[in-house]
């Protein structure tokens, strides 16, 4: 109610007032004059106007975005988006030191943000139908240019040979920087796009409207890329973000006690358990994350495997005691005993279990026990 107070003002008793004024509109309007002249000294009153606008939408209100599409704000962020491509165009609105190019940058990527609030749970065709004359080709080379930039600068990979698979196995913790945050954005907006419109799920789909490098991009960003589906207004939403790499560290045991033992008697109870359980999970994640960077990781499969081994260790010693036990009867007495030859055998794999279980101790201290002492603190 709030969010639609803000582009119609109603009395009390329903009636629109007679003074109302639209915010929503008005706001877009003042951005589109904005948006010809910007530059350095002016791109603050811009970002405020687009987390303004952000804030109406997010829900969504279907009536704010509406209204934001009929005022051609859609037109404006994509000029906007599109005045920051080369080095010299930063240079030309005077943005020159290297704070006043984040500071662009952070701009554009509120505008992305905002295009992706636009089409938040749309149902209107017209909306759908208006993002969908974007400018396709440039969102590709836009986000194929920040992939290759980050594989080669933040990774030190060869972007010609590497593959997307191998680009994801060399994440680190918080491999995911600013410009990639926002390239995150632009793809989020074409999947949102594609989910509402055949034409542009059908060029996504297209592979050979794309090049080597844009497949690969393309690649990256899906295998990066989670959704979640959540019941809003009796409709099913689908709801895309990035998947972090530090999220690829929570072991397959936790995520299977998460799943167990949290509640689902309702919404509440669900909501709640998952809250109660975030903590250890991101410390989990967080110190497995602080592991792999160390020069051996410890890691919970190496510690599966060596758990393993002496399990197997230990079924052998018995085996062979089984087998190889013999009973001597002499002068009416019992005499069980083991050969020479085998209880060498048996002493040499009891030292290797000896060897397996510390170093699974090992492994579980410096797995488990920061872990442990985190939450007891």
């Amino acid at each position: 109610d709030m969010q639609n107070q803000l582009r119609v003002q109603k009395n009390a008793d329903g009636v629109v007032n007679g003074k109302s004024h639209d915010f929503i509109s008005q706001t877009a309007y003042y951005f589109n004059t904005l948006i010809k002249q910007v530059n350095v000294d002016c791109l603050d009153v811009g970002v405020q106007m687009l987390d303004f606008l952000i804030e109406a939408l997010q829900g969504p209100c279907e009536g704010n975005q509406l209204a934001l599409s009929k005022a051609k704000i859609i037109n404006s962020c994509m000029d906007f988006l599109t005045m920051f491509v080369k080095d010299i165009d930063y240079k030309k609105l005077g943005f020159l030191e290297p704070e006043q190019v984040a500071k662009a940058n952070d701009g554009t990527t509120t505008a992305m943000k905002l295009l992706n609030a636009l089409i938040e749970g749309v149902s209107y065709p017209e909306i759908i139908e208006e993002m969908s004359s974007l400018d396709l080709r440039f969102l590709i080379k836009k986000i194929t240019q920040e992939y290759e930039s980050f594989v080669k600068e933040k990774l030190k990979l060869n972007v010609e040979t590497v593959k997307p698979e191998q680009v994801t196995e060399k994440l680190g913790a918080d491999s995911f920087d600013q410009p990639m945050l926002e390239s995150f954005d632009v793809y989020i907006l074409l999947v949102n796009l594609a989910d509402h419109n055949v034409k542009v799920a059908s060029f996504l789909k297209n592979s050979d409207e794309f090049t080597y490098r844009e497949k690969n991009a393309l690649r990256f960003f899906k295998l990066n890329v989670n959704n979640i589906e959540i019941l809003f207004k009796e409709k099913l939403l689908k709801v895309y973000y990035p998947f972090f790499p530090v999220c690829r560290n929570l072991s397959r045991n936790s995520r299977k006690a998460l799943m167990v033992n949290v509640n689902r008697d309702s919404a509440t109870e669900k909501i709640n358990g998952l809250v109660t359980a975030a903590p250890d999970l991101f410390d989990e994640m967080h110190h497995t994350a602080t592991l792999r960077e160390q020069v051996f990781f410890f890691s919970q499969r190496k510690y599966n495997l060596i758990r393993d081994f002496s399990t197997l260790i230990s079924l052998i010693i018995n085996i062979i005691i089984v087998a190889s036990y013999t009973t001597v009867v002499s002068d009416s007495e019992t005499t069980r005993r083991i050969s020479g030859q085998v209880t060498t055998t048996i002493n040499v794999l009891g030292y290797i279990q000896i060897v397996t279980s510390s170093t699974m101790i090992v492994f579980w201290i410096i797995l488990n026990g920061p872990i442990i002492l985190q939450r007891r603190w």
